[in-house]
């Protein structure tokens, strides 16, 4: 199992040079890290192809550290291929493969001396991909998942978002995951495992084509990217689900919260693809969230009695509803909780239904907080906006065209919100927030707008 670990932090042991074993024999490496002392506790499971004892590692180690003081082991391995691991890559989003792999790290962990037999999987991003594709495999010890911003079908949401071939998707993501896999394990080791690890993953790279090569003999949704879709339906553990409303995946963890069997959460915030707490619009405490969602169900701790859903509506703050999507006029106050966010509980009366946004509104003209800035320096008093904060808000919230209580920006040509069809604020700024809030306000907060 490794060696007997460092203590750090107060009472957490890391573990690190450990080896899964795959049944091919490729050894998958790991870490782990848990509460000191001789009891047993709760694994948690991340499978990433982002190197554990660099990127992905120093991302999630105050988050580890937190687990661990709330009672629980989390374990992080490398894909085969990546990292310090052996073995062979394949290509990026290899759902099928990544998820098997996946579930065997599970069943590892959850052998392990200091692990209860429970365990979890979560992960954000391609952690949050594999923590599913795992879930869709059923591994025997796995009790719930968490997955923050991710999906299920890659071509859909990655490689051709609305049937458009996207640069992220078909090259520069290629690009990256080939400048990962030029780069040495990050920890050398004494017999020089480490270089061989290396020279044969540098020899497979010169040897076959980049994952940008494969992909564009695949323009369209074929059979190769089929195969890469993991099948919602079959993950019917507890999922505990949280995207963003300026995420590019906000799309596939809404429609994915509605095909989960299981029990199931989802909490819907206005963030970018950043960790809800190191946002600066409605930071959240996830971590504590994240572990709560553990108690309840790897120890069987009673549930709060929070709402399935909660998301934030811009204009309203954060709201709890019964179901997804949630009803107009049915959507609940939420009360506020760590960080200012909501626990969930209903305590006031239903949304108001919302009048529906008018096309050719008048925006306030402002496109974000810097030009804000500009324009009240200048002097710009007859467009001064009364409420500057709204801007920092601009892309919150479910839109108002999709039924939704709130309402929301359409976005413009250049991937930014924008007002409304027609609205002069939203006209040739391409690429950068408008005063979409503007457009949520009511009448009278309009006419004080211009």
């Amino acid at each position: 199992m490794g060696g007997p670990g460092v203590v750090v932090d107060g009472g957490v042991v890391v573990d690190r040079g450990l080896t899964v074993p795959l049944p091919d024999g490729t050894p998958l490496a790991a870490d782990v890290y848990r509460p000191a002392g001789d009891g047993t506790v709760p694994v948690l499971v991340s499978f990433y192809p982002y190197r554990k004892d660099d990127i992905i590692g120093s991302l999630f180690h105050g988050t580890r550290i937190r687990l661990a003081e709330r009672g629980y082991a989390t374990v992080f391995a490398d894909m085969a291929g990546t990292g310090a691991s052996g073995g062979d890559y394949g290509e990026s989003f290899d759902l099928a493969r990544e998820g098997r792999d996946a579930a065997r790290v599970i069943e590892w962990a959850a052998g392990q001396d200091w692990c209860d037999g429970t365990a979890g999987a979560w992960g954000v991003s391609y952690g949050g991909m594999t923590a599913l594709a795992a879930a869709a495999q059923h591994p025997g010890h796995l009790r719930a998942i968490i997955a923050v911003y991710a999906t299920t079908d890659i071509y859909r949401d990655t490689i051709a978002p609305g049937g458009c071939p996207a640069m992220l998707g078909r090259y520069a993501w290629a690009a990256h995951m080939l400048a990962l896999g030029l780069c040495p394990p990050t920890q050398p080791d004494e017999d020089g495992r480490w270089r061989r690890v290396w020279t044969e993953r540098l020899d497979r790279l010169t040897a076959g084509p980049s994952h940008a090569a494969v992909w564009q003999a695949h323009p369209d949704r074929d059979a190769y990217w089929q195969d890469r879709v993991v099948d919602a339906a079959a993950v019917d553990v507890p999922a505990m689900l949280v995207g963003g409303w300026a995420d590019m995946f906000k799309t596939a963890m809404t429609s994915l919260y509605g095909a989960l069997a299981g029990p199931k959460r989802l909490v819907m915030g206005p963030w970018m693809h950043v960790l809800p707490h190191l946002s600066p619009v409605e930071p959240w405490d996830w971590v504590g969230e994240m572990a709560d969602w553990w108690d309840v169900h790897l120890r069987g701790k009673p549930a709060a009695g929070t709402a399935p859903v909660r998301f934030f509506a811009a204009g309203q703050g954060w709201r709890s509803a019964p179901d997804w999507p949630a009803a107009r006029g049915r959507a609940a106050a939420a009360v506020p909780g760590r960080d200012g966010a909501g626990h969930g509980a209903a305590t006031g009366g239903w949304v108001p239904r919302l009048r529906r946004r008018r096309r050719g509104g008048r925006g306030c003209g402002h496109v974000g907080p810097v030009r804000h800035r500009e324009r009240l320096a200048a002097g710009a008093e007859r467009r001064r906006c009364p409420q500057p904060d709204l801007h920092q808000r601009a892309a919150a919230g479910p839109g108002a065209d999709r039924g939704l209580p709130g309402g929301a920006a359409v976005a413009d040509p250049g991937g930014g919100p924008a007002g409304p069809a027609g609205c002069p604020a939203g006209r040739g700024r391409p690429g950068r927030p408008v005063h979409a809030d503007h457009h949520r306000l009511g009448p009278a907060a309009r006419g004080r707008h211009g």
